[in-house]
């Protein structure tokens, strides 16, 4: 019988791990911890992997669903899912480390010997404040 929302929300964890199948090899893994996260066990090579979709709720019902069609069509057409997901992961790092933020602080820690420190505070101050907005929390001042 397929899972539902409901019956999902009013899970309790238990002394031990269990596992609530849902269609397709598709189930719900409850840790003893409390912590629930979608998984589909599968044979890739004459080998038995796990292929983890995420956390519930983080991941949803339809969400884990449309994951493991995804996932049945790659296995189909000859490709791991496991290796995709570390190799889209992988690519995903490589990117970010030539980011803007990364070529700027590495040009400040390069350049700040030659520049006096309040210029150089002044500098660092203004991309973290303009360029880089993950960093900088902007903060609104009181009227």
């Amino acid at each position: 019988m397929p899972l539902t929302d409901t019956f999902i929300k009013n899970l309790k964890p238990a002394n031990k791990p269990i596992k609530h199948a849902d269609m397709d090899g598709l189930y719900l893994y409850l840790a003893s911890s409390g912590l629930k996260s979608w998984r589909f066990d599968y044979r890739f090579g004459g080998k038995r992997q796990t292929l983890t979709f995420g956390t519930y709720p983080m991941v949803s019902l339809k969400e884990a669903r449309e994951k493991l069609l995804e996932a049945k069509k790659t296995i189909k057409s000859g490709v791991n899912p496991s290796i995709q997901k570390k190799a889209a992961k992988e690519s995903k790092a490589a990117c970010s480390l030539g980011s803007f933020e990364v070529v700027a602080r590495e040009w400040f820690e390069n350049n700040k010997i030659i520049i006096k420190d309040n210029y150089s505070s002044r500098i660092m101050g203004r991309l973290e404040k303009d360029l880089f907005p993950d960093t900088y929390v902007k903060t609104i001042p009181a009227p």
